[in-house]
This record gives C-alpha cells, sequence and structure tokens, in this order.
C-alpha cells in the first residue's frame, strides 16, 4: 500500500490509501438543509399580511423621500471636476437603490395581491409552501429556499 504525507496547517499527517473517507456528517447536514415545510395557518397569514402592509408603507416613503437624489446633476453648476464626479457618483448610486426599492415595492404588492386571493406562501415556482420562517425574513418572497437557489445559482 503507499502511504502518502499530507502537510496540512503545520502538522504533518500521514494517510493510508485504502483508509476509507470518512464522512464529517455534513454532506447529509446540507443535502437535506431544505426540508419539507408545513403550510401557513391563519394567524401566521395575517401577521405576515401586516408586516407586509408596514413594509409597503416604509418602502413608499422611502421612495418619496429618495426623489431629489436622483434628479440630473447640472453642468452648469460652478463646482469642480471631481465634485461633479461625485454627485453623479452619487446620483446612480441612488438611482440603484430607488430601482432595488421599486422593485421591492412591486413585490410586496403581488404578495398582498395573494395574501387576498388565499395564494399566499406558496413558490411560484413549484407551488410547495414556502415556510414561515423564511417568510418572517422576507414576506414579499415569491419563491421557496430550494427555488430561489436554483435560480441563483443559474
Amino acid at each position: 500500500m503507499a502511504e502518502c504525507i499530507v502537510f496540512f496547517r503545520g502538522i504533518y499527517l500521514q494517510q493510508c490509501a485504502h483508509a476509507p473517507r470518512r464522512s464529517s456528517g455534513n454532506e447529509a447536514r446540507f443535502r437535506d438543509r431544505v426540508s419539507p415545510v408545513d403550510e401557513l395557518e391563519e394567524i401566521q397569514v395575517a401577521e405576515l399580511a401586516d408586516a407586509l402592509r408596514r413594509l409597503r408603507v416604509e418602502l413608499e416613503s422611502a421612495l418619496e423621500g429618495s426623489k431629489e437624489g436622483v434628479q440630473v446633476v447640472s453642468l452648469d453648476q460652478p463646482i469642480g471636476r471631481v465634485s461633479r464626479i461625485d454627485a453623479i457618483q452619487q446620483q446612480k448610486m441612488a438611482q440603484a437603490s430607488r430601482r432595488k426599492q421599486e422593485l421591492r415595492l412591486g413585490q410586496v404588492a403581488v404578495a398582498l395581491a395573494a395574501v387576498e386571493n388565499d395564494e399566499y406562501g406558496f413558490c411560484r415556482s413549484c407551488d410547495e409552501p414556502i415556510g414561515y420562517r423564511r417568510l418572517s425574513a422576507r414576506p414579499e418572497t415569491p419563491f421557496c429556499l430550494r427555488c430561489q437557489g436554483g435560480r441563483e445559482r443559474g
């Protein structure tokens, strides 16, 4: 049997080629991380609907307050070149933030419509329940963890 020596974090380890790979148990934990969830109860839906309404008011207020930050930077102002570039950068960042808030506000509106139609809490991709913990964190989310992870991976 061949023997290999591995240097790991300043320590020399010896491994036998025939030694079985020992599982740390993490593989099963990560593989089964997304477990089936139960449908929401009425009280949970009511609580999440209230959270959605509060979030809608918060986002509308933030959008109203961000109007001045996205206005065009005037080139006629007697400011220096660096200050103008900084003003343009601030404008672009405010526009990006505003777009994200508008997108989230749209998701909130769709989620509130789903509450009214008794369709709230189900994944738009696989029609499985999303789960209370996920919806508590992001009540406007349209996807379960499994589908959201698939969308993010590509």
